[in-house]
């Protein structure tokens, strides 16, 4: 492998195929675990989205020119930012499945329980592998502008 392919590999590829590949991984680990506690995995994936989300747009109100670049940054902090929400809706939905296991013990609704666990805890996988796609894509198009801006 010639030094430039090694280069476009390690640096353009990887981050945005990692991110992709790690995030399919605990999707499917929270479409395997509807009943156990993964709120950890979501809460985890907030706080990481949440922090490159502001890197980008601290990074979008510090550079001045190129405007492209400028508007790249904030289009990256925006998909962020909005897979951080997302990911947030994912760990409430688990976390109100987990909290509602106790409550309608009480009232001896099983078939009931059993129900709305399975929606709540569809939603909040679904919710964590729709927040993949915009991370993908925020961090897809955060690495392509610091790689070009790294040239300078």
């Amino acid at each position: 492998m010639s030094s430039s392919k090694a280069f476009n590999f390690y640096y353009f590829y990887l981050p945005p195929s990692l991110t992709l590949i790690v995030g399919l991984y605990f999707s499917i680990h929270l479409f395997q675990n509807f009943s156990k506690d993964t709120t950890a995995i979501t809460n985890g994936a907030f706080l990481m989205l949440g922090s490159l989300s502001g890197l980008a747009l601290s990074c979008a109100k510090a550079v001045d020119t190129p405007l492209r670049d400028k508007n790249e940054f904030v289009l990256a902090g925006e998909r962020l930012l909005h897979a951080a929400v997302v990911t947030l809706i994912a760990s409430i939905l688990k976390y109100a499945v987990l909290t509602m296991q106790d409550w309608w013990d009480i009232f001896g609704r099983e078939w009931l329980l059993h129900t709305i666990s399975f929606v709540f805890s569809s939603l909040s996988a679904m919710s964590f592998t729709f927040a993949l796609v915009d991370a993908h894509k925020g961090v897809s198009t955060l690495n392509k502008i610091l790689l070009n801006r790294s040239g300078r």
